[in-house]
């Protein structure tokens, strides 16, 4: 479908640019309103909705541990296949991709410290290839150096480094000030 363009009005008055703001101001009140009345359905909905849905829930969580038990006391019918195809659905054992994890006392954990002191002492070939480091600006210290007129503000501005500001227009309707228009 073709987009039509869209008509440039012109506005030459105080009074045009009033009337102008009381119809947007009218427009965001009617659709406020629209918004509160769809989200007020959509509430209702999920409320009709809510128990059939979490007990459905419940009986899928339920339902998925016997079958899984089952399984793996039965491996021997996947045949060497990672999946056992069903009447109504397949059920499986899925690897996901391989992920470093912490083996530290024998068991899996999440804290890393003392693999990055590690790792830190280790030789610079090691350090080198297994650690990340990433370097970047400090865009708030650059900013703040080049407002206050620093030291080093004339060598930000030599590397080409400045501050740009941007202006927006903005049009901020009082909304109970006009009533909607049919």
């Amino acid at each position: 479908m073709p987009k039509s363009k869209a008509a440039i009005l012109v506005l030459n008055t105080l009074a045009e640019v009033q009337e102008a703001v009381r119809r947007i101001a009218a427009a965001i009140t009617r659709r406020t309103a629209l918004g509160a009345e769809k989200d007020e359905k959509i509430a209702k909905v999920r409320e009709t909705y809510a128990d059939a849905l979490a007990d459905y829930d419940k009986e899928i969580k339920s339902g998925r541990p016997p079958i899984e038990r089952w399984a793996l006391r039965n491996l021997d019918l996947f045949a060497g296949r990672r999946s056992l195809e069903l009447t109504h659905g397949t059920i499986g054992f899925r690897l996901h991709p391989p992920t470093v994890v912490n083996l530290r006392d024998g068991e899996q954990a999440s804290d890393f410290s003392h693999a990055l002191d590690a790792l830190q002492s280790a030789p610079k070939a090691a350090r080198d290839r297994f650690l990340r480091v990433k370097v970047e600006p400090d865009l708030n210290a650059i900013r703040e150096e080049i407002l206050a007129g620093g030291p080093q503000a004339d060598f930000l501005k030599a590397i080409g480094l400045g501050l740009a500001q941007d202006e927006q227009f903005y049009i901020e309707p009082k909304a109970d000030s006009a009533p909607p228009a049919p």
